[in-house]
């Protein structure tokens, strides 16, 4: 049996670590870049909104009720074709929703291969919103 001394061990968790991280990226396996972004914290971030300046955006299709304060409605699909809509600021606070994540998250991806830096997106959508006991408007 091996027994290893407990310096040995964070050597070779360190080196487990290192080589899944360069595993995912040499074989292309994303980790995630954007944030996530609870409906709580959301709630915070829009009751401070004039404290607090983001762009908020909705990307579900079909087309949903939104939650209060929305900037823009652009589908998750359709981001490149609308980038003119997005701030010119590359690092302008973003927030991403959709119902329930997903599209969120595609959006996401195609935030940030248009170099946008700082993109979040609601987890669980419009769904955790309403199950927070958030409302919703036309």
């Amino acid at each position: 049996m091996l027994n290893f001394n407990p310096m040995k061990k964070i050597f070779v968790a360190s080196i487990v670590i290192l080589i899944f991280v360069v595993g995912c990226t040499q074989t292309g396996i994303e980790m995630p870049a954007h944030k996530e972004i609870s409906a709580q914290e959301l709630k915070k971030l829009i009751d401070n909104k004039d404290n607090e300046d983001f762009f908020f955006a909705d990307v579900h299709i079909p087309e949903q009720k939104h939650i209060p304060k929305t900037d823009v409605v652009i589908a998750y699909n359709e981001i490149e074709k609308n980038k003119d809509k997005f701030p010119e600021d590359k690092d302008a606070k973003i927030v991403l929703y959709c119902l329930g994540g997903g599209m969120g998250v595609e959006a996401a991806k195609s935030l940030q291969e248009l170099g946008y830096t700082d993109v979040s997106n609601l987890t669980q959508g419009t769904m955790a919103w309403t199950e927070a006991g958030y409302s919703l408007e036309q």
